[in-house]
């Protein structure tokens, strides 16, 4: 028996998408605007090393959404505490390398449009991001898991995560120290 496709089902696939896209754009401005330090490092990652950020994106999504499925897929509560927080920190640095693109696609806007605010390239950035996704086929299969991987490298640099620490300088200085 065909399955027709009711108006009713079709409103809710695009209200499912435009949902998915607002929620998308606004989590890229606000992890620019709240985090905006981190944000800025992974847009530097992002054009100074883009492959590095893919790799190290496929490798860290890889591995967090491995040990994410395995700790939340157990029976112990604790467990799947664990496998929840391991998810909350893969968004956490994916939201923080969107950020760092949708800057980095906002100064480039900038750019090329001459007198925009910063919140407007930056919005304009995670609008073009956002819509870039949309586009049937390429941007399904291409340009969205390019911008999740690229997302989740720059960001897990930019959160500092395993990073050396380079010791702080010493604020004594040796002028007064006595010797003549």
């Amino acid at each position: 028996m065909p399955q027709f496709i009711t108006t009713g089902s079709a409103l809710t696939v695009l209200s499912a998408i435009l949902g998915i896209c607002l929620t998308s754009w606004s989590i890229m401005v606000a992890a620019a605007l709240i985090c905006s330090r981190r944000a800025e490092t992974a847009s530097d990652r992002i054009l100074t090393r883009p492959w590095l950020s893919f790799f190290l994106g496929l490798l860290v999504a890889a591995i967090l959404t491995a040990l994410g499925t395995a700790l939340t897929g157990s029976p112990n509560p604790v467990a799947k505490l664990l496998g929840v927080l391991v998810y909350a920190a893969l968004f956490a640095m994916v939201a923080t390398g969107a950020g760092g693109l949708a800057l980095l696609v906002g100064q480039r806007v900038r750019q090329a449009a001459g007198d925009l605010s910063d919140y407007g390239a930056l919005s304009r950035g995670a609008t073009l991001i956002v819509l870039a996704c949309l586009a049937p086929i390429v941007g399904w299969f291409v340009v969205t898991p390019a911008v999740l991987l690229i997302s989740a490298g720059s960001g897990y640099q930019a959160m500092g995560i395993f990073r050396r620490r380079t010791p702080a300088a010493s604020p004594v200085t040796h002028a007064n120290s006595g010797a003549a």
